[in-house]
This record gives structure tokens, C-alpha cells and sequence, in this order.
């Protein structure tokens, strides 16, 4: 999975984000993005760090009500599958 963000000319941004908004679960969350500048390769994440803000059925039409287990679960599946694009 993968997101475009534009990083202007910030080497630290704190962003919250919707994830799969056509799917049947929607799931938002806080990104904390280090950018790395190389005159050389451009810019590139350098760290960043997932928060989970809330989980969507847009089946049913209500939230998730989730364990802190499962929060984490998905924080640590996103911290290692999430590609995220520099524009």
C-alpha cells in the first residue's frame, strides 16, 4: 500500500489520514514523517511513525470499537507495509 504526499519544504510533519476510504473499512490515522534531503537522490522518508486515530464500517455505518491490541495490530501492520511517496 501506498500514499502520495506533497512535503513542500518541511523535514518534519505531523499529518492525520484517511486509509482505504472505498473500502468497507475506513480507517484513520496520525502520521509523524522525518524527511531526509540528499542533493544527490532528493527527498525521502527517513522515519515515521503511525498513531491510530479511529477504524470505519461503512457497511453498517459505525465506528469500530477496538482493543488496544488490535489499535496496535494495525499501527504495526501499516509502520511496515505503508510506502509513502515524497511529491
Amino acid at each position: 500500500m501506498s500514499i502520495d504526499i506533497e512535503s513542500g519544504n518541511e523535514e518534519f510533519f505531523d499529518l492525520d489520514i484517511t486509509l482505504f476510504e472505498d473500502e468497507e473499512i475506513t480507517v484513520d490515522v496520525n502520521l509523524e514523517i522525518v524527511i531526509d534531503e540528499n542533493l544527490d537522490w532528493g527527498k525521502s522518508v527517513k522515519s515515521f511513525k503511525v498513531h491510530f486515530l479511529s477504524a470505519y464500517d461503512n457497511r453498517e455505518c459505525e465506528y469500530l470499537l477496538l482493543t488496544l491490541r488490535e489499535k496496535r495490530k494495525i499501527e504495526n501492520y501499516l509502520q511496515n507495509n505503508l510506502i509513502i511517496n515524497l511529491s
